[in-house]
């Protein structure tokens, strides 16, 4: 797939069916931020199998980097990591975003 806005919808796709394999409906509503933190930390785990699927690596490691923020009716986690095709390409920026009581959130935005 040559179009890179295509390739960023197909990624950001399948990013979210992991995201429903490893959350299911989202982080609970009670979740602190150590819940939180470890709803991301879970994000990690066979990603691979979708990277390679998909011929994609992340830099730094999905689901990437970021900090609990306050907000104005509670928290957020908003992780990020850097998207790239196997030939070195940047696909673009992988936004991640966790709040409790609500599904999760990925997309891909050019760089």
């Amino acid at each position: 797939m040559s179009d890179p806005a295509a390739r960023r919808l197909v990624v950001a796709g399948a990013l979210r069916l992991h995201l429903a394999r490893r959350l299911g409906t989202g982080v609970p509503p009670e979740a602190d931020d150590d819940a939180l933190l470890r709803a991301a930390a879970s994000l990690g785990t066979d990603v691979d199998r979708v990277a390679g699927l998909h011929r994609v690596a992340f830099d730094p490691p999905y689901p990437g980097r970021g900090v609990v923020q306050p907000v104005r009716h509670g928290r957020r986690l908003v992780l990020t990591t850097a998207a790239r095709d196997d030939d070195g390409t940047t696909l673009g920026v992988v936004l991640t975003v966790l709040v409790p009581g609500r599904a999760a959130q990925v997309q891909i935005s050019p760089a």
